[in-house]
């Protein structure tokens, strides 16, 4: 997560509030997530704050995030689904379990918001 992302983000919502009303399309941008989420950083934490102040992100904003994770990102390197996640040490298993309940937590939030 990076400072480029929340402005990445910002494009993408005021781009799309003029498309959708030209394009007399619904308006169905329902959540933000954010990922690639290090916690051990301070500027996560200062990006969230300052999405949650913005009047067209802050409520889009889901509570939960994905965080960053090198099993993550070898299975885009390895070209496999992120559910097919396995480890050989228990210091990956553990890694594993940690981003496993991540998404279940994310999935759980967007279930709650009626997006699935």
């Amino acid at each position: 997560m990076s400072f480029n992302s929340i402005t990445g983000a910002e494009f993408f919502i005021s781009l799309w509030k003029s498309i959708w009303q030209r394009l007399r399309k619904m308006d169905n941008v329902a959540a933000l997530l954010l990922n690639n989420n290090d916690s051990r950083m301070k500027l996560p934490k200062e990006l969230i704050g300052y999405v949650q102040k913005q009047d067209a992100l802050g409520p889009l904003l889901l509570q939960n995030t994905l965080p960053a994770s090198i099993q993550v990102k070898n299975t885009e390197l390895d070209h496999k689904p992120i559910n097919i996640l396995g480890g050989k040490t228990t210091a990956d298993r553990t890694a594993i379990d940690y981003v496993r309940a991540a998404y279940t937590a994310v999935l759980g939030e967007l279930k709650e918001r009626g997006v699935l």
